[in-house]
């Protein structure tokens, strides 16, 4: 990305440089840090059911589960960055980004490339796999 589009249009870039970062999908749990209006009982963070995202806008609607039978749904959320406004979506743990840090771990660790064996031999990889 060029110094041009960031120090023009900051936003833009910002967009442009998390283009590659994953998305939650339909069905998938997030995490709502939510709105005073969307709290209840002093949670301040609930479950959120993905029923369908804007990869542009990187924005959800979802279905908030305050308890078994009392759900809202709630559209447009904007993705959580704990140093804004304080709202938004945020992966729960255990979900597709730490799934995919681990898949790039695993493959600096393998060294695969198509058609090529691993550069360790299995034991010490097997080792490092249960490591991580």
């Amino acid at each position: 990305m060029g110094h041009l589009l960031k120090t023009m249009n900051p936003e833009a870039a910002a967009l442009l440089q998390r283009a590659n970062e994953p998305m939650p999908t339909m069905g998938m749990a997030v995490v709502l840090h939510g709105q005073p209006k969307h709290r209840k009982r002093g949670r301040t963070t609930l479950t959120g059911l993905v029923t369908s995202f804007d990869p542009t806008k990187r924005t959800l609607d979802l279905v908030v589960v305050y308890e078994a039978g009392d759900m809202i749904d709630v559209q447009r959320v904007p993705e959580y960055d704990p140093d804004g406004a304080g709202w938004g979506w945020a992966f729960a743990e255990g979900s597709l980004a730490d799934l995919q840090a681990q898949i790039n771990q695993l493959k600096a660790l393998l060294n695969v490339e198509a058609g090529n064996e691993p550069a360790l031999p299995k034991r010490a990889i097997r080792k490092r796999v249960a490591a991580i």
